[in-house]
Formats: structure tokens, C-alpha cells, sequence
């Protein structure tokens, strides 16, 4: 989206990623996946997780150098998936996956995630 752009709407402005849900909705769709954003108003087990592939969060994520935060605004997008009968977070930003555990763990998983009201969740379907 937008490459031959100087400054391309959908990334941060300062060229380190943080790309924005078009992107990754385009990524996905070359894959012949699907995106759905997730009502955070609704109760998270309205969700079908059989049905879905995966899901991905979108949290905030402070700049920071030293103990003095930077007045960037990014988010971070987290990818979870269930492999076998057990979720797991995939986030980039660890050393391995770590097991959330059951469907009924990523429930309550993801309840404690929405209720800050500051993150985002979208559904991967295939």
C-alpha cells in the first residue's frame, strides 16, 4: 500500500514498522485469509474459536530510553494462536512462544486484555 510514496500513510512516520491494519489485512488477504475487528463492547466468548485461525492484538507500546518515556505513539501487534488444545501468545517481542493454555484460559485471557479499553482485537479467518 502507498510504496512508491515518500511518506506512506501506513507505517510510522519515522520508518520502523508499526504498520497500520491495512497492512496486515493485505498481507493476510494475499494469503487468502481474512481480518474481522472484534467488538471489545462484547463478551469475548460470544467468539467462535473454532472457527477462527488465530487472532491478533494490537496494544499500546511506550518508547522508552532509560527511565524517560518518548512521546511516540505505537502499538505493538501480538499474534496468538491454539496449537493442539493449548493457545499461545506469539509475540515477536519474546524469546519463545508461552502457552496461555485451554480455550477456556484464552477467555479469560482475553477478558483481562480488553478491559483497559486501549487494545484492539481482530480475527484471523480462513
Amino acid at each position: 500500500l502507498s510504496p512508491d510514496t515518500w511518506v506512506n500513510p501506513h507505517k510510522s512516520s519515522i520508518g520502523l514498522g508499526n504498520y497500520d491494519i491495512n497492512v496486515i489485512t493485505a498481507a493476510l488477504n494475499s494469503k487468502d485469509q481474512d481480518l474481522v475487528w472484534f467488538d471489545k463492547r462484547k463478551d469475548p466468548r460470544t467468539i467462535k474459536l473454532e472457527h477462527i485461525q488465530g487472532c491478533i492484538l494490537n496494544v499500546p507500546n511506550d518508547w522508552k530510553v532509560g527511565w524517560i518515556t518518548l512521546p511516540f505513539n505505537r502499538k505493538h501487534w501480538i499474534a496468538y494462536k491454539k496449537l493442539g488444545d493449548s493457545w499461545y501468545n506469539l509475540d515477536s517481542k519474546i524469546k519463545k512462544p508461552e502457552i496461555i493454555g485451554d480455550d477456556t484460559d484464552f477467555y479469560k485471557f482475553l477478558d483481562s486484555q480488553l478491559s483497559d479499553g486501549a487494545k484492539e482485537l481482530f480475527l484471523l479467518c480462513g
